[in-house]
């Protein structure tokens, strides 16, 4: 199915890799994964069909030129990410494209004077709530979404200054549930998505784009609490405005079929899943102006499908054709500015033809190939008391091109995705370090303690005597206490607390020392990251983190 294409193979060499406290089969494995390597990701033949059905014109599509799209003024605020979106595995790259990575298209010689007013209007400086929204935009592309929950409440107080009830009113609360919905605050993102329902309904309008984000953000709501029936509901109620709407040929409704097909692969319900995969795909290639990674991001979801069944050959078709499509907007050099440029994201999966997964003594490694980088990622739980934990992640980069890249120009992420979606970021290393402290003094307190408690148990002792009576006098008892001091067992106990307190405090330094921070790995060099996240409980997570533009993500079994 899909398509048969065929990959040259290479061999590069590989530089060392420092253990960084690693076992010596891990780090023949992880030896192992630097050294290998796809290559040739670019295609040696023309893509051919080999199959029937919606994909067939979707593969032929992409070799197309790239239909050119006029860019949008500065001041116009950034499109807002729908409810659905969000909660992907897989973040629609599309969404965070900025117009200025389109060609621009020849304005005509002659303009008339609509153009000329447009163009006015087009200049004029955004309003409050624009602003407000362009920078809650911002900040949750970048998965700051503690910060885009402020900015985006803010831009609803500001239009509630007005007394003024519009459309932008529903957008803001849409956008509100979407930061609520990554943060995995589900009763919040319920509240906000139906106060977004409500609005459009006072204003009359049922059939709008944002009546549509509403209900699939309340259908991402009842996903991820487990109310799927509700959710297949909503689903299909916001795929039926969509269709009227954008019509039925759009890459609105494709999404939303997408996001109906994940939600029976989700339940396992594969036969119901399949026509709604081809027919998103066969939505996605009727829908104008769709961008190439729009098109990756679709055959990766489809390839994942395919995946969970154990058709890997179906799958590889997928990965590989998805890949060719990313390869060529995928950029590591250093001058490149990612926000700008657009982000292009590479997920490691079993069944890619650029990934490998290998679980070793409890640890899983996981490697992505990607141009001239090789990638190998470890997630683990270090312990550091009996209450205290963090989960550390080791990066390791290796530059096997010709041209310096620029690793880690934003700080990465953790994802948790069950059983509760939770985005973690490293906690800063001074914060790390404090906390280590404490938790160190605390433990050495406990030590001290505990001593002092056996100590006490161990040497009291109650003697009693007797009073003989004079005259008619009641016997008298009298009780006293008698401790004999151990002054070993005492020295012992406070070089133990000792240990434990310079132990955390060494702890905390080593986190100030291993900050991750923006770096330049040049030709042929190695470098090897410590990530450092709070510690919690999932069973599903994936560590991602930015090369260039290109986002890498690695998914992770259960761990804590």
């Amino acid at each position: 199915m899909f398509l048969s294409l065929k990959l040259p193979n290479k061999q590069n060499s590989v530089s060392k890799v420092s253990n960084g406290g690693r076992s010596t089969s891990q780090m023949r494995l992880i030896g192992r994964l630097l050294a290998l390597t796809t290559g040739g990701l670019i295609l040696s033949a023309p893509l051919r069909a080999e199959d029937n059905g919606g994909s067939k014109g979707l593969l032929r599509e992409q070799q197309k030129p790239q239909a050119s799209q006029p860019s949008a003024p500065e001041s116009t605020p950034s499109p807002p990410l729908s409810g659905a979106a969000v909660l992907n595995k897989f973040p629609d790259p599309n969404l965070e494209l900025s117009p200025a990575d389109v060609d621009t298209v020849e304005q005509p010689a002659a303009a008339t004077s609509n153009d000329k007013l447009s163009a006015i209007i087009g200049k004029a400086a955004p309003t409050e709530w624009e602003r407000l929204t362009k920078l809650g935009n911002d900040a949750f592309s970048q998965a700051l979404y503690a910060d885009a929950e402020k900015t985006y409440m803010a831009s609803i107080r500001e239009l509630k200054k007005t007394n003024l009830k519009d459309e932008r009113l529903a957008k803001s609360r849409n956008n509100l549930g979407s930061a609520y919905l990554r943060e995995g605050k589900y009763q919040d993102a319920k509240e906000a998505f139906q106060l977004a329902d409500t609005t459009i309904r006072e204003l009359g309008k049922t059939e709008s784009l944002e009546e549509a984000r509403a209900l699939t953000g309340l259908a991402a709501v009842n996903k991820q609490t487990g109310q799927m029936s509700k959710a297949e509901e909503l689903l299909k109620s916001a795929l039926k405005i969509r269709q009227k709407a954008e019509g039925a040929d759009s890459q609105g409704v494709a999404q939303c079929l997408l996001d109906l097909a994940d939600l029976y692969r989700k339940q396992k319900l594969f036969s119901e899943a399949d026509p709604v995969y081809q027919l998103s795909l066969e939505t996605l290639n009727k829908a104008p102006d769709v961008a190439e990674l729009s098109k990756a991001y679709f055959l990766d979801r489809t390839g994942q499908f395919f995946q969970d069944q154990g058709k890997m050959p179906e799958a590889k078709r997928c990965f590989e054709a998805s890949l060719t499509i990313k390869d060529k907007f995928s950029v590591m050099y250093t001058p490149v500015n990612p926000r700008k440029r657009g982000l292009v994201y590479y997920r490691c999966l079993t069944g890619a033809p650029n990934a490998a997964k290998v679980l070793n003594r409890g640890v899983e490694i996981e490697a992505l190939y990607v141009k001239d980088v090789t990638c190998v990622a470890t997630l683990a739980t270090q312990v550091l008391g009996r209450d205290w934990a963090l989960l550390k992640g080791e990066v390791t980069l290796l530059n096997r091109g010709k041209t310096a890249i620029s690793a880690l120009p934003e700080q990465p992420a953790l994802f948790l995705e069950i059983p509760r979606e939770q985005v973690l970021t490293p906690l800063s290393s001074e914060a790390i370090a404090t906390e280590l402290g404490a938790r160190g003094r605390l433990l050495a307190d406990r030590i001290m303690h505990s001593a002092d408690f056996a100590f006490m148990l161990e040497n009291h002792t109650v003697s009693t005597t007797t009073v003989a009576p004079v005259g008619p006098v009641f016997n008298t008892i009298t009780n006293w206490t008698s401790v004999t001091p151990d002054w070993q067992a005492r020295a012992r106990a406070r070089n133990e607390a000792i240990m434990a307190l310079s132990g955390t405090l060494s702890e905390g330094q080593s986190v100030v020392r291993t900050k991750p921070a923006e770096t330049t790995i040049g030709p042929g060099e190695t470098a090897t990251f410590d990530i450092f996240f709070p510690y919690k409980r999932f069973e599903a997570a994936t560590l991602r983190f930015l090369v260039g533009n290109t986002v890498l993500e690695f998914p992770f079994g259960e761990k804590g």
